[in-house]
């Protein structure tokens, strides 16, 4: 039998097992019965593999189809097929590949196979309308598919963020960031662009909610003892872009997984035997995005109501974050409407080429102030909930190699402090353009130093 159209054996393996190769297998093993191939006692039981069996036993049976190991009945009751000849010219029947349980048709159906054809037909005809279903939500996601193309080439100059740079050379320079901001401001959209842009090959999203527990990182077992991969395994260990949203909203024990992961770039995988350890490739980006900063320090955030983000995550991001709120360019774009050029969105604070040439001395800057910033934390009578630890100097060098000033590295630092705790150092939260979606950290730095060498932490404004 000759199926146009028909999938090699190395498509079946790249199809997904439930949206792909199940429906695919079920089309033939219709295309069989209507050809009269299968009687519909063979049919049922191929169905019943395909509904309950593995991917390796499908994948058994589409190669055991695709090599016409499927046999007949003629006439006479005797069992016609493909199977090589032997000696006394009768054809003999190869067997399934192992693993695969599918019974051998007989030459004819006992008296019990019979009285239930009805049965059988009336299973066949909801399994064929199953089929028709799942063809028709096919071809229905095809056609969104084909829309949403329609649309990109529509709209081929796609508007960006105004963060978007910002938070691009976050990822490029420490693979991860972490990005916070309301509701609809295109965090997740940002992330596809980003995707793009730093030329990934594969794009995953989870949505870290209450619900979701390690076994959607780090795999599962089926009920026969099959280790389950995920798509964010494949990632971590092979590249591509991973967007973790929701990330305020998380389980404690899965955000504890990810720690080792976005620190150590290792993650466990215990149920995977013989290669427990799944270690994060060069070419994987990491991208957090959540409404709030992880506490009650929610500048930002006001009104989400979320969980309280372990300090041991947040130092991940210490200085690898960045403040995505409304942006009135994309509004009018979206809307319909000219770019209004008077909104001005600032832009990181540079280096002068001069400087660059000469990079130790604004190292050095930044380690001065980093250093003071970690002693006025480590006193005993502030008592506040922040850390600058090792990575606040290793990102920020990174950072100011890359052209930023010691100022503006410190500026992303302190994004996450509450109002009360920058007010104690000489700094202050900018809500002034709130409404263009400009939220900044103004710093006098005369104050700031005092505010650090202020053993007491009196106000300095």
């Amino acid at each position: 039998m000759i199926i146009e159209n028909k999938p090699t054996t190395k498509l079946y393996k790249d199809m997904k097992v439930k949206t792909e190769l199940r429906p695919e297998a079920r089309k033939i093993i219709n295309k069989l019965v209507e050809l009269g191939e299968i009687s519909r006692s063979r049919a049922s039981d191929y169905r019943r593999q395909i509904k309950y069996g593995s991917k390796n036993t499908i994948l058994n049976l589409m190669t055991s189809l695709e090599e016409n190991m499927i046999y007949t009945e003629d006439e006479s009751g005797s069992s016609q097929g493909n199977g090589e000849s032997q000696g006394n010219g009768e054809s003999q029947p190869r067997p399934f590949p192992e693993g695969n349980t599918l019974p051998m048709e007989q030459g004819a159906q006992s008296p019990q196979v019979k009285n239930g054809d009805k049965q059988e037909q009336r299973i066949d005809g909801l399994e064929q309308k199953v089929d028709n279903i799942a063809e028709m939500i096919s071809q229905g996601m095809l056609g969104a598919q084909q829309g949403n193309q329609q649309n990109q080439a529509i709209q081929s100059e796609e508007i960006r963020h105004w963060q978007f740079d910002r938070v691009k050379l976050l990822l490029e320079t420490n693979k991860l960031a972490l990005c916070v901001g309301e509701a609809g401001t295109g965090k997740t959209h940002m992330a596809e662009q980003l995707s793009k842009d730093l030329n990934c090959k594969q794009f995953h999203a989870l949505s870290l909610t209450s619900g979701m527990s390690e076994a959607h990182l780090t795999g599962r077992m089926n009920v026969m003892g099959e280790f389950i991969d995920t798509e964010f395994l494949n990632i971590v260990e092979n590249g591509g872009f991973l967007l973790l949203d929701e990330f305020d909203n998380g389980d404690p024990d899965v955000m504890n997984g990810l720690n080792s992961l976005l620190s150590n770039g290792f993650i466990s995988v215990p149920l995977r035997k013989d290669n427990e350890l799944a270690l994060l490739h060069d070419d994987t980006y990491i991208l957090c995005t959540a409404n709030t900063w992880g506490g009650s320090n929610s500048s930002g955030g006001s009104g989400y109501v979320r969980k309280q983000i372990d300090l041991a995550t947040l130092n991940r991001f210490t200085c690898s974050k960045a403040y995505v709120g409304f942006d009135s360019h994309i509004n009018n774009y979206l809307m319909g409407l000219p770019r209004d050029e008077s909104i001005k969105y600032p832009k990181p604070t540079k280096l002068t080429k001069a400087d660059m040439l000469d990079i130790l001395p604004s190292i050095k800057e930044m380690q001065r102030i980093f250093t003071q910033v970690r002693k006025y934390i480590m006193c005993e009578n502030m008592q506040l909930r922040q850390l600058c630890s090792q990575r606040a100097f290793i990102q920020g060098s990174l950072l100011v190699r890359q052209g930023w000033t010691p100022t503006e590295v410190l500026r992303t630092y302190l994004l996450d402090w509450s109002d009360d705790e920058l007010k104690r150092i000489g700094a202050r939260r900018d809500k002034s353009r709130e409404e263009n979606g400009i939220i900044s950290v103004k710093i006098s730095m005369t104050k700031f130093w005092n505010g650090l060498n202020d053993g007491n932490g009196d106000d300095n404004e």
